[in-house]
């Protein structure tokens, strides 16, 4: 199973799914209103993409001027689809093969923020609490952090010890769910 970048200087470029039945890309509905909102800053951004799957949203980013951008995935069948997709673009990303709370832990201890974090979990699981707890922190001032989840679950997140973000708006794409927050200006 393939997708296309929708925008950017490799917009059109067909990419490959993961073979695994569970990973599928992000819909390019949900893609473009993510781009829709980011369009007049995305140039120049850090992005990192967490639960990473084909890298839809990072090398969409990336497409569209993004100055970097971090994978999280822990699986490896996955993480070989998403390289061979980096690959073909010619782009250069980091992709650390880890688990995605451990991988947030790591870059807080470096100090690292970022203007756009995506959290696309296996939608079975709903809303990863941990991971974005674990994220929270690692949002610069002016990003903006998207959770994907299925619009079939319980908006859970309004229960979240959140300290660092502000639940900005929610949309609905068919069965997909996408929560926008910002970082709480201290």
């Amino acid at each position: 199973m393939s997708f296309q970048i929708i925008g950017g200087r490799f917009k059109g470029h067909a990419l490959q799914s993961p073979p695994e039945s569970t990973t599928r890309p992000t819909k390019s509905i949900v893609r473009g209103s993510v781009f829709n909102i980011c369009q007049s800053w995305i140039d120049g951004a850090s992005v990192l993409d967490l639960f990473a799957g084909s890298g839809a949203i990072g090398l969409e980013a990336l497409s569209r001027g993004a100055a970097s951008a971090l994978f999280i995935e822990k699986n490896h069948t996955v993480v070989r689809t998403l390289r061979a997709n980096i690959e073909k673009l010619g782009v250069v990303a980091q992709v650390w093969e880890l688990d995605v709370c451990t991988a947030c832990q790591r870059l807080q201890k470096e100090g690292r923020q970022f203007d756009l974090i995506y959290i696309d979990p296996p939608y079975d699981k709903g809303l990863d609490r941990e991971a974005l707890l674990a994220a929270e922190g690692l949002l610069s001032e002016r990003g903006l952090l998207f959770v994907e989840e299925s619009s079939r679950g319980k908006e859970e997140w309004a229960q979240l010890p959140l300290q660092h973000l502000r639940w900005q708006r929610s949309r609905v794409f068919g069965d997909t769910r996408l929560q926008e927050f910002s970082r709480i200006q201290i």
